[in-house]
């Protein structure tokens, strides 16, 4: 009884530690700036942050977790941002583990923390500081209220609803989950238990309503299914999950499946029903795995406990679960393992991640007094939302529901050399920031504006900012624009115009700050040209922080020991 009380927390403070991750995902800033709209002018109507379509309709039925987070931010700063996905990961974890203790006839409390890394692995890419933790918390709080058989239930749960639509249009898994449970309990001839859950389903959908927006949230939830196509937007949330990249969901799947015999004889059909149909999604669309995982978490590790029970009692198959344990704690250790491996840009630790944030742009931006309209890549312009507004508008941002769908169309059916002038024309864009690969220290966008011949005027390892020829005009030239650096320069490309213009190649190699780089092809390139242009201490600089950055990487440590055998561990 006293490890049935405890593990749920366990849980919690595990999982916590798991969303212990920097926050960098670049929606976060656009809801810091839609809680500060909201805060300063009410509920927005048009897409007023953009320039673009200021006067296109914009509906937010997420206001309520963007006006909570602003709200943190401003009393506990990037502290206080991942405390609460810390919180919203812990609570909704441990409320999974608490259903978990109610479904399962005996427990089996080490089936269940292999379970649990397993889901923590698969889920751990959406522990940001988004408006879905709402929809963790939601699903995970409908099932343990179900599960417990909680007095005033329908009630309970309208008060949910009420809340949850204010936070997030995912309030719609909610609906699906009481309308899924219902339909198990009719499926097992529980008349009493499917009429509960009418009710209940009833008393959810009218809860749901109490928001500015009543119905919308729903059809808001519905068009993001069909946003990909319908904007033409390769966006990552909407991406299948294939099985190379979330072995995971993969695993959790096949388990789930197996479990679907033995709570099938337990006539709990729940755990079919939400297995086949969360999975489908799932793998449809990355951002439902969290939906999936805990849905079926509690069925899943009830049916493997029914299994391994029954492998006990049978002598000729007893044998099995003695290495059942190892072999699972192998499986968890390496999904695990592979999770940090593909996603290498959770950082571990207190504080925001300003690697892939474009900060040293906004700066130039600001400090040059740039003016004019002004074109930002779909994926920073949140931050650009919360960093330069109102001063400067978007030309558009990852609210793609607030743009026409065929604005995107137009963008990305010019978006090749010899059209996007048209682009640049229509929009009367005076300057671009431009996001680089962090991978590869490129980016499509910025070779578009550079084939109209604009010049580059900043470069770090998240962005390039190109201005419009003419814009710069009174100024020192020498002291702005990159005239050797090309945005694209390979190494070699680039150690040859250090050999030909060795002067102006270390100055502008000078302007570059090494700690704003990310890609490790960056430190390696500006490292070689800036020792071929005659700036050694430049060069180590570039090396050490990229050795720094990829302590793992052998060839840039034995590059720069190759090169610099001698040298001290002076600065720049």
């Amino acid at each position: 009884m006293v490890v049935t009380r405890m593990v749920p927390l366990g849980v919690a403070i595990a999982a916590g530690l798991f969303a212990l991750i920097k926050p960098f995902d670049s929606d976060l800033w656009l809801h810091l700036a839609t809680g500060r709209l909201f805060w300063e002018s009410g509920l927005p109507r048009t897409n007023t942050f953009s320039y673009t379509h200021p006067e296109y309709p914009w509906e937010v039925p997420h206001w309520g977790f963007s006006a909570l987070l602003y709200g943190i931010e401003r009393v506990g700063g990037s502290a206080g941002i991942e405390l609460l996905q810390i919180i919203a990961a812990g609570l909704a974890f441990a409320l999974v583990a608490g259903t978990a203790s109610r479904t399962a006839k005996r427990p089996n409390w080490i089936l269940f923390l292999l379970l649990f890394v397993v889901a923590l692995s698969a889920c751990r890419f959406r522990f940001v500081p988004r408006p879905h933790l709402a929809s963790f918390v939601g699903v995970a709080g409908i099932l343990y209220l179900w599960a417990r058989g909680a007095r005033r239930l329908p009630l309970a749960l309208a008060a949910i609803a009420a809340v949850w639509a204010n936070l997030h249009p995912g309030v719609i898994y909610g609906t699906a989950t009481i309308g899924l449970l219902s339909l198990g309990r009719l499926a097992a001839r529980d008349r009493p238990g499917a009429m509960l859950g009418m009710r209940c389903f009833v008393a959810f959908l009218l809860g749901s309503l109490i928001n500015p927006y009543h119905w919308k949230p729903y059809l808001y939830a519905l068009s993001h299914l069909a946003i990909a196509s319908r904007h033409t937007l390769p966006i990552i949330d909407f991406q299948p999950a294939g099985p190379a990249e979330f072995k995971s969901l993969y695993a959790l799947g096949l388990l789930g499946g197996l479990a679907v015999i033995p709570r099938a004889r337990r006539r709990d059909y729940f755990h079919v029903l939400a297995w086949a149909v969360w999975l489908v999604l799932a793998i449809k669309s990355r951002r439902m795995i969290p939906t999936f995982v805990i849905s079926i978490l509690p069925g899943t590790y009830a049916g493997l406990a029914a299994w391994i029970e029954g492998c006990r009692s049978t002598p000729s198959r007893r044998n099995v679960t003695r290495i059942l344990i190892p072999v699972g704690a192998a499986g968890a250790l390496f999904l695990l393992v592979e999770d940090a491996r593909t996603h290498p840009e959770f950082e571990f630790g207190w504080g925001l991640n300003w690697k892939h944030v474009p900060e040293g742009a906004s700066r130039f931006v600001e400090e040059q007094g740039l003016d004019g309209n002004m074109y930002n890549d779909y994926g920073e312009g949140g931050y650009f939302m919360w960093r330069l507004f109102p001063e400067r508008r978007v030309f558009m941002d990852g609210r793609a529901l607030a743009y026409p769908p065929e604005f995107f169309r137009e963008i990305l059916s010019r978006s090749r050399p010899g059209a996007w002038s048209e682009i640049v024309e229509k929009y009367r864009i005076d300057y671009a920031i431009v996001h680089r690969d962090p991978r590869v220290g490129t980016g499509d966008w910025g070779s578009l504006f550079d084939g109209l011949g604009w010049p580059l005027v900043y470069l770090d390892g998240t962005s390039g900012v190109f201005a419009r020829p003419g814009l710069l005009d009174g100024r020192s030239l020498d002291e702005v624009v990159y005239q050797i650096v090309g945005y694209d320069d390979d190494a070699p490309t680039l150690i040859e115009k250090a050999r030909s213009s060795p002067l102006r190649t270390r100055r502008e190699l000078e302007r570059i700050d090494p700690e704003g780089l990310v890609a490790l092809y960056d430190f390696y390139r500006f490292g070689l040209a800036s020792l071929q242009a005659g700036d050694r201490a430049g060069a180590a600089a570039f090396f050490r922080k990229g050795i720094e950055r990829y302590p793992r990487h052998a060839k840039i440590r034995e590059e720069y020991e190759r090169l610099f055998p001698d040298v001290t561990e002076s600065g720049r």
